[in-house]
């Protein structure tokens, strides 16, 4: 299951699996081993978690 995880305005947050630092508009990560992880970073307010925007489906006429 994949998650859009942002960190919060101004915070330096880092991947637990590649040590990269997220981007400031976030990064569709999939929660996998590290999901307590992420949900620790939320409780705690560093970070929020969304589901990934889906794109448009074209309409076919």
């Amino acid at each position: 299951m994949c998650k859009l995880i942002a960190p919060r305005a101004g915070l330096v947050v880092r991947r637990p699996d590649t040590g990269e630092i997220l981007p400031p508009d976030g990064a569709v990560i999939p929660l996998g081993p590290h999901r307590a992880y992420w949900l620790r970073r939320r409780k705690d307010g560093d970070v929020s978690i969304t589901d990934p925007a889906t794109p448009e489906s074209e309409e076919v006429d």
